[in-house]
């Protein structure tokens, strides 16, 4: 478990150049370019905000060939002057594998879930989380919904063929879900096969 008090922490927000002053009232954030007139945004400093946070992980035999092996991460975030949430703070995400493991051969099947992140904890005046590529949503205040949480498996397995060979399949996103990590904006890769060969000499 953690506990982060930050000072003077960096954030966006709409900027004066011609002050080079954080835009408060009676100044003029805007600038005229390519003919077009558009909002400064700068990197500045403010007051403090915390990060917390926690990581629980296990592994534990099950029988004499078996074992279980998970974890599960929590962290939130808050400026404490402003009173919103943090940037780039990810939603709650772990993982739950069952393995087999002989002398030359190892299997497992792995679970790896994210959970929802709602819209209330995004710093919507950042606006650096790309919640615009998130779902679309009407009864949201926003008209997005947040990152939705996802679920998805895989198999992974390695023979050893002998002292110089191994030979990997892996399996990813076994029932080809349709999901994103969050904030990437890229959707991740549907089921997918990887075949791979060591050869050590």
């Amino acid at each position: 478990m953690y506990y982060t008090l930050l000072d003077n922490y960096i954030t966006r927000a709409v900027f004066d150049l011609s002050t080079s002053a954080i835009a408060e009232k009676n100044v003029n954030p805007t600038i005229v370019y390519d003919g077009d007139v558009s909002t400064t945004i700068a990197n500045v400093n403010k007051g403090t905000s915390n990060i917390m946070g926690t990581t629980l992980s296990f592994y534990h035999p099950v029988l004499e060939r078996w074992y279980a092996n998970g974890s599960v991460t929590i962290t939130k975030g808050k400026t404490l002057d402003t009173k919103v949430p943090v940037s780039s703070i990810p939603p709650v995400f772990g993982m739950l594998e069952i393995g087999f493991k002989s002398e030359r051969f190892q299997t497992s099947l792995m679970w790896n879930y994210n959970g929802r992140k709602k819209i209330s904890d995004y710093n919507l005046i950042e606006g650096i989380d790309n919640v615009h590529q998130t779902p679309l949503d009407a009864s949201s205040l926003t008209g997005f919904y947040g990152t939705p949480s996802w679920n998805i498996f895989g198999v992974n397995s390695k023979l050893s063929v002998n002292r110089f060979v191994s030979v990997f399949v892996k399996v990813d996103n076994i029932f080809d879900i349709h999901y994103r990590e969050f904030a990437s904006g890229v959707s991740a890769p549907g089921r997918n096969f990887s075949l791979a060969t060591n050869i050590s000499f």
